[in-house]
């Protein structure tokens, strides 16, 4: 899973508020992976 970031990084790498990529995500606009214990963590090629 070396590929995948966590929310906070995506955040920044976005120029974004966390809260905006859950949105995004529930919205169906950014696609989030979802770990086990319900962490979302997003592909690296996707946030690039």
């Amino acid at each position: 899973m070396k590929d995948m970031i966590d929310i906070s990084k995506a955040s920044q790498m976005l120029g974004v508020y966390t809260k905006t990529l859950r949105r995004w995500d529930n919205g169906g606009k950014f696609k989030a992976y979802k770990t086990l214990g319900g962490h979302r963590r997003y592909k690296l090629s996707d946030v690039e």
